[in-house]
C-alpha cells in the first residue's frame, strides 16, 4: 500500500512529512547505466536522518553517550535518479514510540513533491554509544519529535 501510494499519489503521500533536506547529485553518484547507484540512496537517507536529528534535537546525540542507531531498514526503489535530478529527502518519525524505539518514514523525491524515486522505512534504536547497549530514548527526545511531528 504504501509503495501504490507513492508511486501513484507523491503529493499525498508526502503531505505529512515536514523535514526536507535539499541534495546534490554528483557524477560520483553515477553507475554505469547512468542513474544514481542503490547503494547511494542509502546515504541520502542518512544525510536526511542526520539533518533531522541535528535540527531537532536537545540535547543533541552524543556520539559518547546517547544516539539512535538503525535496527533494521528497508529501502523501496520506485524510479531512477539521474544527473540532472532535482531531489530532496524528505523525513518523519512515525507516532507510535515504544520504550526503546520508534520508526523513522523517508522519502527522496523532488523538491516539489510531483514524483518519489525511493522510499524507506527504519527502526531506530535509542544506544549508549560508550557503554555499547540499547537504552531507553531520552524522555526529551519523544517529547521534541511528538511535539514536531503534529
Amino acid at each position: 500500500m504504501r509503495r501504490e501510494l507513492a508511486r501513484e499519489h507523491p503529493v499525498e503521500y508526502l503531505a505529512p512529512f515536514r523535514c526536507l533536506y535539499s541534495l546534490q547529485i554528483r557524477f560520483s553518484d553515477l553507475d554505469r547505466l547512468g542513474h544514481v547507484n542503490n547503494s547511494v540512496h542509502q546515504q541520502f537517507f542518512d544525510l536526511g536522518r542526520l539533518h533531522y536529528f541535528e535540527d531537532l534535537l536537545s540535547p543533541r546525540p552524543n556520539w559518547d553517550g546517547a544516539i539512535v542507531i538503525i535496527a533494521h531498514l528497508s529501502i523501496d526503489f520506485l524510479q531512477p535518479i539521474f544527473l540532472e535530478s532535482r531531489v530532496a529527502v524528505f523525513t518523519r518519525v512515525l507516532p507510535d514510540f515504544g520504550e526503546k524505539s520508534f520508526i523513522m518514514e523517508q522519502a527522496i523525491a523532488a523538491p516539489d513533491r510531483s514524483q518519489i524515486y525511493s522510499i524507506a522505512e527504519s527502526l531506530m534504536v535509542g544506544y549508549h554509544a560508550r557503554e555499547l547497549h540499547s537504552i531507553p530514548l531520552p524522555p526529551s527526545w519523544v517529547e521534541q519529535i511528538t511535539n514536531y511531528e503534529k
